[in-house]
Formats: C-alpha cells, sequence, structure tokens
C-alpha cells in the first residue's frame, strides 16, 4: 500500500495508529524475506554439519568394524596355516621314517640273499675217513687239478690243515677249518687267502 491510501485509513479509523508506525507492509515484507532466508541457511548448515557429523561417525564405526573383521580373518588365515604347515611336516617326517625303515629292512633281505648265493658253507671231510696223499709233512691238496698241485702239512688252524687249498677253492666260500671256526675265501691282491669269520 502506498502513504495515501494508509494516511487516508488511518484517519477514517480503519486502521490503527501502530499499523502506521510500522511503515510500509513492503518493507516488512522483505526484512521478513530476509530473516527466513537467513535463518533457512544457517538451518541447512547446521544440517549439512549433523549430516557430516553423523557420516564421519558411520565411516568411523565401519572402519572399525571391517578392521576387526579383517583381523579376525588375517587370524584364521594365520592359522590355518600354521596347522597346514605343522600336518605337512608330520606327514614328511612319518613318511621319511618309514621311508628309511622300509629301505633298512629292503636291504638287509638283499643282503642276506646276496649273502646267501655267494658264501656257499662246504662241509669238509673227517680227516679219520680220508686217506691223505703224499709224505706226512708234505700233503698233497684235495681239490687241486693234476696240472697244478698244492701241499699242506696238517697242522693249519684254516681249512687248508683239512686239505682245502685257498687257491683250488672258489671266492667267498665258508669252510669250517680245522680248529673249528668258520673261515670264508677271499681275494688278495696276490691271490686268494682263508679269513677267519
Amino acid at each position: 500500500m502506498s502513504s495515501i491510501f494508509s494516511s487516508f485509513f488511518q484517519i477514517a479509523g480503519a486502521k490503527s495508529f501502530s499499523d502506521f508506525l510500522k511503515g510500509d507492509d513492503k518493507k516488512e515484507n522483505k526484512r521478513k524475506k530476509s530473516r527466513s532466508l537467513r535463518k533457512t541457511v544457517a538451518q541447512r548448515k547446521s544440517r549439512r554439519k549433523g549430516v557430516r557429523r553423523t557420516a564421519r561417525r558411520t565411516a568411523r564405526r565401519t572402519e572399525r568394524r571391517t578392521a576387526r573383521r579383517s583381523s579376525r580373518r588375517t587370524a584364521r588365515k594365520t592359522a590355518r596355516r600354521s596347522s597346514r604347515r605343522t600336518a605337512r611336516k608330520t606327514a614328511r617326517r612319518s613318511s621319511r621314517r618309514t621311508a628309511r625303515k622300509t629301505a633298512r629292512r629292503s636291504s638287509r633281505r638283499t643282503a642276506r640273499r646276496t649273502a646267501r648265493r655267494t658264501t656257499k658253507f662246504i662241509k669238509a671231510r673227517n680227516l679219520t675217513k680220508r686217506k691223505r696223499k703224499g709224505v706226512p709233512g708234505k700233503y698233497e691238496c684235495v681239490a687241486c687239478d693234476k696240472s697244478e698241485k698244492a701241499y699242506y702239512t696238517g697242522k693249519e688252524p684254516s681249512p687248508k690243515g683239512l686239505g682245502y687249498c685257498a687257491r683250488c677253492t672258489p671266492l667267498n666260500v665258508m669252510m669250517k677249518g680245522k680248529d673249528g671256526n668258520l673261515w670264508e675265501n677271499k681275494k688278495y691282491s696276490k691271490g686268494k687267502r682263508w679269513v677267519r669269520v
């Protein structure tokens, strides 16, 4: 409203004097609008701040939760890895032990078989039932060929004292000597020899 109409209404008594003192309605509306805008801006700012705070809180909470979950997962993974490693180590140890045992057994068996095959035990004949060839102190060997002759005295503790020289008997043969012990025929650089077992 213009100032003329307001003064007219005031004179006529249609408008109160207090309203007339306030001034123009446009100014009041402008003030109100500006105040409301300020309020809205302030409210918006406060709302944004509140939203940011809540967002920060939620972000922190989520970070904590994720950290806890990740730590639990890593702990589980490490526990699984350690258990797997220990299981592998124990399995390897047990397999090695069993392999060693089996290898030892097999090697012993093969050694026994080879010993049985290579070493032949020949029982010597009794001296009383056998006639000696040659002169006493120089008897001829029993197993020697006609071309090669070997001699023995009869006092030797090895099977040579019974008439079996090492040169004529085959290698790795075990025999009972004159002393009653076992003797084995072994090869050396100069020839064969009876060796006490």
